[in-house]
């Protein structure tokens, strides 16, 4: 994917009334924070922002450009970290961006895509996911955007695991090597109960005494 990058500006007003009249005028409030930098209140223009978040996730790097409210500018390696969203109308109200310091280790999750579907399918069964993404710790500059994996030799009770990803070097996972992410495995076979059929009503014998002839 083609790099990334978001024009923003240093925000001054911080009040609630503010943040209504940002988006008013069709720009987002938001914050850049992390390590060693901020948090500084930044905000966006609300199509640019629609704009860039149909094209990135969580693992994705973005060069945000920041216009200083006294006039200076700075470029920034950030990563989208939140978006709050309005209960009814769905639209972005609020954002976060996480800027890492560039010498340490971060923690984040990374997609995982699974392709082709396993041989196993054609043979009746089923595939069973338990992770669509893996932990990692790296560098940012070493952070894939997701992690492809083939699955299609994957052969009925076949296992993927932790430890059979190819992950890009400096790149450390932190699940178990041998937790499972994805399993091929035979449905099991639904047993129809017989529907209980209507029990035989015996009618109790009577038992009459005789009675003595005279």
């Amino acid at each position: 994917m083609a790099k990334q990058a978001l024009q923003v500006a240093e925000r001054t007003r911080l009040k609630t009334s503010g943040s209504r009249k940002l988006r008013a005028r069709k720009v987002l409030p938001g914050t850049a924070y992390g390590p060693d930098f901020g948090p500084l209140n930044i905000e966006v223009g609300r199509e640019e922002f629609m704009i860039m978040i149909q094209k990135v996730s969580t693992t994705t790097s973005i060069d945000l450009k920041i216009a200083k409210s006294d006039g200076s500018s700075m470029v920034k390696r950030a990563y989208l970290k939140q978006v709050q969203r309005h209960k009814v109308t769905d639209f972005p109200i609020h954002f976060d961006f996480f800027v890492p310091s560039e010498g340490h280790v971060m923690r984040i999750e990374v997609p995982i895509e699974y392709q082709n579907t396993p041989k196993g399918v054609d043979q009746g069964g089923r595939v069973d996911t338990f992770h669509e993404s893996v932990e990692v710790e790296a560098l940012p500059k070493d952070i894939p955007e997701m992690v492809s994996v083939d699955i299609a030799n994957l052969d009925l009770g076949d296992f993927l695991k932790v430890k059979d990803l190819h992950l890009p070097p400096g790149v450390k996972p932190l699940l178990d090597p041998e937790e499972i992410l994805l399993a091929v495995t035979m449905p099991k076979e639904e047993v129809e109960e017989e529907p209980a059929g209507e029990e035989e009503v015996t009618q109790p014998e009577v038992i009459r005494e005789k009675k003595e002839e005279k």
